[in-house]
């Protein structure tokens, strides 16, 4: 099981993995901007699920937040 997938059936919330490029970005995902000499869209959020690049919005992050803390 994917990690972005086990999150949304344990927790029961709703979230997704960021794109890849600026092509693929989400509805509600924020556009990403670097300097002339960097590509903000070259590291590979599908595979950094766990540690960057899940969209979340704020209602479900607080959900998210009180299970983890209820899990300790």
């Amino acid at each position: 099981m994917q990690y972005i997938d086990y999150i949304k059936y344990e927790f029961n919330i709703d979230c997704e993995i960021a794109g890849n490029s600026q092509k693929e970005l989400r509805i509600n995902e924020n556009h990403y901007y670097c300097n002339k000499l960097k590509n903000c869209y070259n590291m590979p959020l599908d595979r950094m699920d766990s540690c960057a690049g899940i969209i979340i919005n704020p209602r479900e992050l607080i959900k998210f937040s009180h299970r983890v803390d209820w899990i300790r």
